[in-house]
């Protein structure tokens, strides 16, 4: 499978989970109970670079303006671009929305 977003960044976040719960509980439940809190989260990204995550923005982009632009708010609407990170961001973990 082709890594779409910032793998790094999510293992990070699991890594600092996974160490919280190792110094909490035993190695076993520690690991069940990460496996438990993470795989959702994790389907959901597969799913959604399956899908082409944030690059299909930039292929309606050239898709939309095939011989270029001056200004992206001419080709596709703030709002729009700013709806489809969101839609990106937010499953994966990232409380931050962008606004348009």
């Amino acid at each position: 499978m082709i890594q779409n977003g910032h793998p790094a960044n999510y293992t990070g976040l699991t890594d600092a989970t996974l160490s919280q719960a190792l110094s909490d509980d035993e190695p076993v439940t520690a690991f069940e109970s990460n496996e438990r809190a993470r795989r959702p989260m994790t389907s959901e990204i597969v799913r959604m670079n399956r899908m082409m995550g944030l690059d299909a923005v930039l292929d309606l982009v050239d898709e939309l303006a095939p011989t270029g632009f001056a200004r992206i708010e001419d080709v596709l609407d703030p709002a729009e671009i700013a709806s489809r990170i969101n839609n990106h961001k937010l499953p994966a973990g990232y409380a931050r929305k962008v606004s348009a």
